[in-house]
């Protein structure tokens, strides 16, 4: 396909990618009639995956004057809060900020772990104030952060300790360091800071001490809900209250929940519209349906439970369960494929147990998904061309796996373009069940230019066929 190249030598065009062609990396490469190239990688494949988990985004950065703490915890806790003694009230209209953050070189830096708001209007002077943070923050013990309080109230002051001053809560001088763990800073924009040695902020630290050890957090049913039946004949029509149903055409759906128990059950869908499907009914029960009919995914045998969940040490846990209508359960951890030994025709609901001790607990993150997989009887793979000339030695060798019930068949493909089966030469145990196979033609007689290796497999959801080390050799 020809282009023209503008004044800048930019072009632009676009090309359809063949039929038949396998995923994988490609060299897409453009050739000048002047002699001039250019190549570049094409990267085709089912999924790609590109994930980012953070705890917090900060999406502004104050820049006031503020005052900054260094400290480091004996023992890693979720802290919840902290509280501040105030020395002076400003305006009840201005917040003070409380932000935690990393520290670099024994300084705050621009990474904030958690931050909490006080109200100008609820500081009451001489007694602690709580700053809450909008939600706790889990801090490893040894480690140096920072607490930074940041206003643009030129009158709020809070409360500090200063080696040699006279402290008049406790009728005394200040004659140690008050705080050796770590050092009082102040900045004028939050950036620049400057260690005050011999001060350090009067403050109180909250740290979560949970009630339970274990909680189920319920996050739902799985690609299921409300619809309505209408019969003419033996066709009925379901129709998705709500909306655009998520099934498509020959997919097994679940119903339950009908008065009328011969639209109950596992059905295949013959037709579907936007927010309609068909079916074939038994009999002659009621139209329309009545009671309250769920609709729900058939024919599971693999779950997945897509989440993001951080477990902040060895004792917190987190584990999925996909519960069935009779309280039978399956579990498994995060972004783990569960293979299931047979079709699941009944609607599932997803829930996560969390576990931990009474200060360290796991976060789960929001935005679970749930993937729901059904698996086929025979799956099929071709592999790309390899040159081959007529009457060539072609051998094809790899390692399977294949309980009982399962089989995989080699076929090479011929000049012509169609398939020859070819039978097993020879098999030799390598550990663990899996068998190296080889498949050989002395005398590839159909042989063109190229051929190319397909592997049909078949099985099911109890015995899964597996294969590995393939290679297509042409002597």
């Amino acid at each position: 396909m020809p282009l023209t190249a503008n004044g800048s030598g930019q072009i632009t065009g676009s090309f359809t990618i063949p039929a038949n062609v396998p995923v994988g990396t490609k060299r897409v490469t453009f050739l000048g009639n002047q002699g001039s190239f250019g190549a570049a990688r094409f990267i085709g494949a089912g999924t790609i995956v590109t994930r980012t988990q953070r705890q917090l985004t900060t999406i502004e950065t104050r820049f006031w004057d503020p005052l900054a703490q260094t400290f480091r915890l004996d023992q890693s806790r979720h802290v919840t809060g902290v509280d501040f003694k105030f020395t002076a009230k400003g305006s009840s209209s201005n917040k003070v900020y409380l932000e935690i953050r990393e520290t670099e070189l024994g300084l705050p830096n621009a990474t904030t772990l958690a931050e909490g708001v006080l109200q100008g209007s609820a500081i009451t002077v001489g007694a602690w104030n709580k700053v809450s943070l909008t939600r706790p923050v889990y801090l490893q013990a040894g480690v140096e952060y920072a607490m930074v309080l940041l206003t643009d109230d030129p009158t709020h002051a809070v409360g500090l300790a200063e080696l040699g001053k006279f402290d008049s809560v406790a009728n005394a001088f200040v004659t140690s360091q008050p705080y050796t763990i770590g050092t009082m800073l102040k900045s004028s924009n939050a950036s620049t800071w400057t260690p005050v040695q011999e001060s350090d902020l009067t403050f109180r630290m909250y740290g979560a001490n949970f009630t339970s050890t274990n909680r189920t957090v319920s996050l739902g049913p799985l690609r299921s809900g409300t619809v309505t039946i209408t019969r003419s004949g033996t066709t009925a029509t379901a129709t998705w209250v709500g909306g655009a149903h998520p099934f498509i055409t020959g997919q097994k759906v679940v119903h339950s929940g009908a008065t009328q128990s011969e639209y109950n059950g596992a059905v295949t869908i013959t037709s579907t519209g936007a927010s309609t499907y068909t079916f074939t009914v038994s009999g002659s029960p009621a139209t329309p349906a009545t009671g309250t009919i769920l609709a729900a995914v058939g024919d599971t045998t693999d779950l997945v439970a897509l989440a993001g969940v951080e477990r902040v040490s060895s004792a917190t846990h987190v584990q999925f369960v996909f519960t069935k209508p009779d309280g039978g359960t399956i579990r498994g951890a995060d972004n783990a494929r569960i293979q299931l030994a047979e079709d699941i025709n009944v609607p599932l609901t997803l829930s996560a147990v969390l576990s931990g001790t009474t200060t360290e607990s796991p976060l789960l993150f929001a935005g679970t998904q749930a993937v729901l997989g059904n698996l086929g009887e025979t799956g099929t793979y071709v592999s790309r061309a390899i040159p081959c000339a007529a009457n060539a030695k072609v051998s094809c060798t790899f390692e399977s796996l294949l309980p009982a019930a399962s089989s995989v068949t080699v076929e090479f493909q011929k000049s012509d373009g169609t398939w020859q089966s070819v039978s097993q030469t020879s098999s030799t145990a390598v550990g663990d069940g899996w068998i190296e196979q080889v498949f050989t033609v002395a005398s590839f007689t159909s042989g063109g230019s190229t051929t190319r290796v397909r592997l049909t497999l078949t099985g099911t959801a109890a015995a899964r066929p597996q294969i590995r080390q393939l290679r297509l050799v042409v002597i």
